[in-house]
């Protein structure tokens, strides 16, 4: 009987992990986290990279008061999958008494057609948290995370636009069309 490390190392195994890896792949699976979003700002848009164009917007007085609404279109000729990850942060202290500000998924959104709209709405709090005390603006910010789906129908993130005290404003309607995408699918 072959010892366990000959039975995974042959060229047999390795192409059943290649498939296997394909396969998961082509069911939707999300990239590694290790691949970062690229931080955009909203003065970024429409043009946040060369492959692709969404364009901002956003108007006042159109969600519930304490509230903000993020909706994300797709425009004519959007067919692989897009979306926004809404992510807040929350503060945790952890087992050695240490105080993190990890991000938290609140909320997300993902259309796979075009011509499509969707929205989430959320607390002021999930955009910029005011409900503990700390030094940094910044771990208090949530984020915006927008991705789509590339080779193999993988979902990759693609740019992080971080919410601060100034884009944190209820009763705020977010809307995102994303009207071109030229990149190598």
């Amino acid at each position: 009987m072959p010892s366990l490390i000959t039975r995974f190392t042959g060229r047999r195994s390795r192409r059943r992990l290649l498939v296997g890896l394909l396969a998961t792949t082509a069911l939707g699976a999300t990239a590694p986290a290790a691949l970062a979003a690229t931080p955009v700002s909203l003065s970024s848009f429409p043009y946040v990279s060369s492959e692709d164009r969404i364009y901002a917007s956003y108007t006042n007085y159109t969600a519930p008061a304490g509230q903000i609404r993020v909706c994300l279109a797709t425009g004519t000729g959007i067919t692989w999958r897009k979306g926004i990850e809404w992510d807040a942060r929350r503060r945790v202290t952890n087992w050695w008494g240490d105080t993190e500000f990890p991000f938290v998924r609140v909320a997300s959104v993902y259309l796979e057609a075009e011509n499509q709209t969707n929205c989430m709405t959320q607390p002021v709090s999930s955009a910029f948290n005011t409900s503990y005390e700390t030094n940094y603006d910044s771990r208090r910010n949530g984020r915006l995370v927008f991705g789509k789906a590339k080779v193999f129908g993988i979902y990759t993130q693609m740019y992080e636009l971080n919410f601060d005290r100034y884009l944190a404003r209820g009763g705020r309607t977010y809307t995102f069309r994303w009207a071109e995408d030229n990149g190598p699918q």
